[in-house]
């Protein structure tokens, strides 16, 4: 297998260093992005058929801008752990582990290739605690004490590097060609310089400061607002009569809340709006993905805000209301940033730089068209206004 790995990568041109500009073969052209994609999901998949290939490369690609991480790095580690994996990373394992301590269910271990949202959720999380790409494979594939998959490490980070190294020139390719507008992220005009892991994962909202602060302390911190949250917690229990009026009560001081502590540059209408669309007020909603609780949070994404249990209704609020205060503040210069907040928070806000504007997804366009339509419900007099 190492063999056939060492042929793929010289077609893709990588025996030379990733910043080389000339293929690796004497006279040979460096395939096109398209089909340097297709071989590497060939390798790792078996299949050759080109409508199922170029589908599961679309799908690496909406994952890897939903975590915002380069698509390319993204094939790369998860082809690796398709193709040598005999099993699962420890990061996905740990993510549907928590999973089943967090709702008692069992889950069911997908092949990596079925599961990309998992992996590149979690992937992610790694990258921002990481500085070198050795250290992101080597937590992501045996944990922080190194001793998950222990004997596969070599040929799963040998795999992913050679890949990783193969398809990088494809990355600058691609961001040289790029639309240099205002949704561009910063790493993308990082120059030949490698581009640090943290400015992968965040390089595009620097100097965001949140004013809501860490994980507060729960029901403790809680406000009471006398005239408007009845009105909130009627809301919740009218699109989920199973509600009691306790639960609905919490879920409302918990919006409210939450949105005074960022200055009100969250609107709290906009979170009952975005709840309604994600979970329909179900505090214990599971997706067929494994997003949890009331704003539908991946155990990665849940994890990183400091939350412990995402069915909590504080705690998933509060991670759902600190998301939307990043990404109105990522787009507060735009004249469509509800749109653009809206696509961020369903495709990631990868996908909206990617595409300047609403990624053309079926999906996203749908949700962003419903999620305006129940905050003019909540708020008939901001129509025509955002």
């Amino acid at each position: 297998m190492l063999k056939r790995l060492a042929l793929l990568c010289l077609l893709l041109g990588s025996a030379t260093p990733a910043h080389a500009q000339q293929p690796a073969v004497p006279g040979a052209a460096r395939p096109s992005a398209a089909q340097a994609y297709r071989e590497v999901l060939t390798w790792a998949s078996g299949r050759t058929d080109g409508a199922y290939l170029d589908d599961l490369y679309d799908r690496v690609e909406r994952a890897a801008y939903r975590n915002n991480i380069f698509p390319e790095f993204a094939l790369a580690v998860v082809a690796a752990e398709a193709k040598y994996g005999h099993g699962i990373s420890w990061a996905r394992n740990n993510s549907w582990t928590i999973y089943e301590m967090t709702t008692g269910r069992q889950a069911r271990r997908l092949h990596v290739l079925d599961d990309l949202d998992t992996a590149l959720s979690e992937l992610h999380l790694i990258m921002s605690q990481s500085k070198r790409v050795e250290e992101v494979l080597h937590t992501y594939w045996c944990g922080p004490d190194g001793n998950f998959n222990k004997e596969s490490y070599k040929d799963f980070a040998e795999a992913a590097s050679k890949l990783w190294n193969a398809l990088e020139p494809y990355v600058r390719e691609r961001l040289q060609q790029e639309d240099r507008n205002k949704y561009t992220p910063e790493y993308y005009n990082q120059g030949s310089g490698e581009a640090p892991w943290a400015a992968l994962a965040y390089g595009d909202v620097e100097g965001y400061r949140s004013t809501l602060g860490s994980m507060p302390l729960l029901a403790a911190q809680l406000k009471t607002y006398p005239g408007h949250e009845e009105r909130y917690a009627r809301a919740a229990r009218r699109f989920n009569k199973r509600l009691s009026e306790a639960e609905a009560t919490v879920i409302a001081r918990s919006v409210l809340t939450y949105c005074e502590m960022t200055d009100w540059r969250v609107d709290p209408r906009l979170v009952m709006a975005v709840v309604r669309a994600e979970s329909a007020f179900r505090p214990e909603a599971v997706s067929r993905t494994g997003a949890m609780g009331l704003g539908q949070l991946m155990p990665a994404t849940a994890r990183g805000y400091g939350i412990r249990n995402a069915f909590d209704p504080v705690q998933n609020l509060y991670a759902c209301v600190k998301y939307l205060e990043r990404e109105i503040y990522r787009w507060r210069e735009s004249d469509n940033w509800l749109e653009l907040v809206l696509a961020s928070y369903n495709a990631g806000p990868g996908a909206v730089q990617r595409f300047g504007g609403v990624p053309p997804y079926k999906e996203t366009r749908s949700y962003v068209t419903v999620v305006k339509r129940y905050l003019w419900e909540f708020a008939p007099e901001l129509r025509g206004k955002l």
